[in-house]
């Protein structure tokens, strides 16, 4: 245990007695300021790499500084290596099989989750979040109860841009958070802050790049430890470091080759699910400055926060309060501290559940096993065969646990998934699939008779270098990695499905087609494949069997929000605006950003005459996609419709900045200024249209009219 350092103030012996009575009148009349709170969740951070816990060769004066000034957890673990589950425990107080999330890019399905935020948000505080990853975007539910959340991950790129729009720098999210809580300082505030630097690819700027060239992973912890100290030097500045709770976590850790894993989310091993947890108590807080050797989870983060306020927390709330053991007492009850990763079943292969009670360590798979944490820390010997009564009885409490808490399981709930291909773009580039939800049958306690993970290793290793690779725009190294893949288990159904999507989008649509058509063969409900084999066909102009394929994905899959947006389309074009007006607004009401739909909704509202719909739409779609110029000048041309022309030459001259050669946007403008009468500027626009696209016919009408004068007496 750490020796206490007291920052008191000491008073000389020649202070006279009338001074120390005004001081004590001064400081009965000060108000003693409100205790902000301050979550920081790094994620991927492993606690070994970290100074504090012991590791020397990464310098994080930041996070020892925390240790040092609060209390540092030696044993604590998350509840699911994954990020988006993971933060939901967090922010809850609860496990997955309560709060329904279980993997990435699902949306919270159990709406009565406790929501920290919502709770201290009603008792007067100041609420907001600052999210470095696309990972936790709004989307996903995990906004409740703040007043403002900092995400705004650009929702239309793709290839090489689409990375840099589903991550952001810690350093960028701190700038957006500090400028946040110096507003309004005198407000008490709670705030999370999550940097997600350390996940995967590791790119620390300079100079963390060349000084930990060889381990670029702690790199970008020491670059985040930077960050922290300017944010920290903020509260300082501001006056509020002293009277703020910090507590900083990680959501999971890193695999980082142990077990054979590279990154998180396939096993549950320690590797990543033990974390760093720091709880830097306010100014006056009775505490010690100690290493706490007991086990806790993320589950025990909330009720803390909360008792450390005074809060009752709600009856709903799953976790443990650690005040008693920040103040030096022991935990009243025993831990038991659970973990899982559902992840597996994305790829029809056993989830993985585990359970923790003093020494002993169970997890249950197909292939159970059991370790002495206490003697072998690293998990290399299983001692499942040697200990089968502990197995039984702890397989016992992990079933009993798993069924004392409400199931509110998104497994079991299919309108759970995003199911559009923007979500699962943006997760496979940062190397995750998005519920493929047929795969997710059984319910959390049933057993399972899929195949272990353990015995997948090598094919999900190739498979995630082929995910990673199709993410960043690397096409070509990912059908490669796909095929062998898929020589070592032919019936690896997703690892095809990414394959045909490659096929696809590099113009062989024949083989797409085979590879889809041998999936819904193997696997008649696979809704991705339908959707995928529905956009082949459309390619091939086989828009019938197109429409039968995406009426066969919203039977599989009613939340399936492309294939409405699809159908839409395919009705449009035969003229059915009434059967695809029903398709888009579907569409809209399941992912109400969807480029597609709103664009052509807005169309058909054009069309009609409805243009304060259209431009109500179109201000949706800019908003959302603030680098998409069409969308721009999308709603410049239903601003000219309304005959608001200065309003649409905002929207071109937008539209203009972002994509100069852009043809159509010229011609738009040129018919702004025919209809202000400027007709010299509304020439040279046409002209510069068509050397852009010299097959533009309606450009050149328009220029043909003004030359011949008949744009004047128009």
């Amino acid at each position: 245990m750490r020796e206490h350092i007291s920052n008191s103030l000491l008073l000389r012996w020649g202070l006279s007695l009338a001074i120390m009575a005004t001081l004590h009148a001064s400081c009965a009349q000060k108000k003693t300021p409100p205790t902000n709170v301050l979550l920081i969740t790094v994620d991927t951070l492993r606690p070994d790499h970290l100074a504090c816990y012991g590791n020397s060769k990464v310098k994080t004066p930041n996070f020892d500084r925390l240790a040092r000034e609060g209390v540092l957890f030696q044993d604590a673990f998350c509840q699911v290596p994954l990020t988006l589950p993971s933060h939901a425990s967090i922010l809850s107080g609860t496990y997955p099989m309560s709060h329904g999330f279980r993997d990435q890019g699902q949306t919270q399905s159990n709406r009565k989750m406790p929501s920290l935020a919502g709770v201290l948000r009603q008792e007067g505080y100041r609420t907001a979040a600052f999210v470095g990853s696309f990972v936790l975007d709004s989307r996903f539910g995990l906004n409740q109860g703040f007043d403002y959340y900092f995400d705004r991950f650009e929702t239309s790129l793709s290839g090489a841009k689409e990375f840099q729009n589903v991550e952001r720098p810690a350093s960028d999210v701190a700038n957006e958070a500090i400028q946040w809580i110096g507003s309004t300082p005198e407000k008490k505030f709670f705030a999370w802050i999550h940097l997600y630097d350390p996940h995967d690819p590791y790119l620390p700027p300079e100079p963390f790049k060349t000084e930990y060239q060889g381990n670029l992973y702690d790199g970008e912890i020491a670059f985040v430890d930077s960050v922290l100290g300017k944010l920290f030097a903020l509260l300082e500045e501001k006056g509020l470091y002293d009277n703020t709770l910090i507590v900083l976590l990680s959501d999971h850790g890193e695999g980082l080759e142990e077990h054979g894993e590279t990154y998180h989310g396939f096993f549950v091993y320690d590797s990543t699910l033990r974390i760093p947890l720091l709880v830097k108590p306010p100014r006056g807080f009775n505490s010690k400055n100690q290493i706490i050797q007991e086990q806790v989870e993320t589950v025990d983060i909330a009720p803390t926060i909360l008792e450390f306020l005074k809060l009752s927390p709600r009856k709903e709330i799953q976790g443990r309060s650690l005040l008693s053991t920040i103040q030096g007492k022991r935990l009243v009850s025993p831990s038991k501290l659970y973990g899982e990763s559902y992840y597996p079943r994305q790829f029809d292969w056993s989830e993985l559940r585990t359970l923790r009670s003093g020494k002993y360590k169970f997890i249950e798979a197909p292939k159970p096993e059991l370790f002495d944490t206490d003697q072998d820390p690293h998990e290399l010997r299983n001692l499942a065969l040697e200990h089968p009564e502990t197995v039984k009885a702890m397989l016992g409490d992990l079933r009993q646990l798993s069924e004392r808490f409400p199931q509110e399981s998104a497994i079991d709930q299919k309108n759970s998934y995003q199911s559009n291909a923007e979500v699962r773009r943006k997760l496979s580039s940062l190397g995750y699939m998005s519920g493929s939800r047929s795969n997710f049958g059984l319910k959390a306690t049933e057993p399972s008779n899929l195949p272990d993970p353990k015995d997948k290793l090598d094919v999900y290793q190739r498979f995630q270098k082929a995910l990673l690779a199709s993410g960043k725009g690397d096409p070509n190294t990912a059908a490669s990695e796909l095929e062998s893949v898929l020589r070592l288990d032919p019936q690896f159904t997703e690892a095809r499905l990414l394959l045909g999507m490659i096929q696809r989008n590099q113009g062989q649509q024949s083989l797409a087609q085979k590879s889809f058509l041998a999936i819904v063969k193997q696997r008649p409900s696979h809704a991705a494949a339908h959707y995928n084999l529905a956009l082949t066909c459309l390619f091939l102009g086989q828009r019938d069997e197109a429409e039968a394929h995406l009426r066969k994905v919203i039977e599989i899959d009613p939340a399936y929000s492309d294939a409405y947006a699809d159908l839409g389309g395919i009705y449009q074009s035969k003229g059915r605006t009434d059967d695809a007006v029903l398709q888009y607004q579907t569409c809209l009401q399941i992912n109400p950003l969807d480029y597609q739909a709103l664009n052509n909704l807005a169309a058909i509202y054009l069309s009609r005459d409805s243009d304060r719909e259209a431009v109500t739409l179109l201000e949706r779609v800019v908003k959302a996609n603030p680098s998409r110029f069409e969308a721009y000048n999308n709603l410049g041309s239903a601003y000219l419709k309304l005959k608001k022309f200065d309003q649409a030459l905002v929207e071109f001259g937008r539209a203009q900045q972002l994509n100069p050669d852009y043809g159509p946007v010229q011609a738009n403008i040129g018919l702004v200024y025919m209809a202000q009468g400027r007709i010299d500027e509304a020439k040279e626009q046409f002209t510069r249209s068509l050397r852009l696209d010299p097959a533009d016919r309606a450009a050149r009408e328009y220029l043909r009219m003004i030359e011949s004068g008949s744009a004047l007496r128009r």
